[in-house]
């Protein structure tokens, strides 16, 4: 009888610390699976679906993994989740409910992040790929209207607006070059395209008067400190 009791013992802790492998005859963990496989989970007391998928080789032949938590089995029509994907050289995180959508995406050399409400969005771009990396945030209205700062190696530091219509109202680019001592920076003028930079001036320059009948004069100071103009071009 004691001899039975052990065996049983025995043949119970096998059991109950065995791997299991699922194609593969070599198992290393508690469940090893080799190939793709889902865990699809509903709790009945909050409605939600919770979802783990991995497929060893995707539509794309790379290796994923996407974890989520929603209110609907489809991510595509559920109104609230959030998910995390990863794959060969990329992966995002994504979160939605009723108040709108945040997203962050990344992969090696370029990144952006989106929030979005019913009303507004902003986002966030950035890459260091490419002969002009760059990195990009922009804010704006649904119904229309954008305002943009951008860095890049070609042009430096740029603002632009746009109306409600999507038209440029403004262009403003920071110069790439530093200023001399006792310089200031001031507008050529040029607002509609990237020609409107800001740039460099002496301040003898920028002295323009411009009288009643709309002639521009340029005010000087000589050496012993007398104010006198000359008419120039108005811009």
């Amino acid at each position: 009888m004691k001899k039975i009791t052990v065996i049983l013992c025995c043949v119970s802790l096998q059991i109950l610390f065995s791997q299991v492998g699922i194609n593969t005859s070599s198992p290393q963990k508690m469940l090893d699976v080799n190939g793709n496989f889902t865990s699809k989970y509903q709790d009945s007391s909050t409605g939600l679906f919770y979802d783990l998928t991995n497929y060893k080789n995707d539509l794309a032949g790379n290796p994923t993994i996407n974890m989520s938590v929603a209110n609907n089995s489809s991510l595509s029509t559920a109104t609230e989740y959030s998910f995390i994907g990863v794959t060969k050289g990329a992966g995002n995180f994504a979160v939605k409910d009723a108040n709108g959508l945040s997203a962050l995406v990344f992969n090696p050399g370029a990144t952006a992040f989106v929030s979005q409400t019913n009303t507004a969005n902003t986002s966030f771009w950035g890459s260091s790929g490419g002969s002009n990396p760059y990195t990009r945030m922009e804010t704006g209205k649904i119904s229309g209207g954008l305002a943009r700062v951008e860095t890049n190696t070609s042009n430096g530091i740029q603002f632009t607006a746009n109306n409600i219509s999507g038209t440029t109202q403004s262009t403003y680019a920071f110069p790439t070059e530093t200023g001399t001592n006792g310089q200031i920076m001031a507008l050529n003028g040029n607002t509609t395209s990237l020609a409107g930079k800001l740039q460099w001036k002496d301040i003898s320059d920028i002295m323009i008067l411009k009288a009643p009948n709309g002639s521009c004069y340029k005010v000087t100071v000589n050496n012993i400190g007398v104010l006198s103009t000359s008419p120039v071009t108005c811009n």
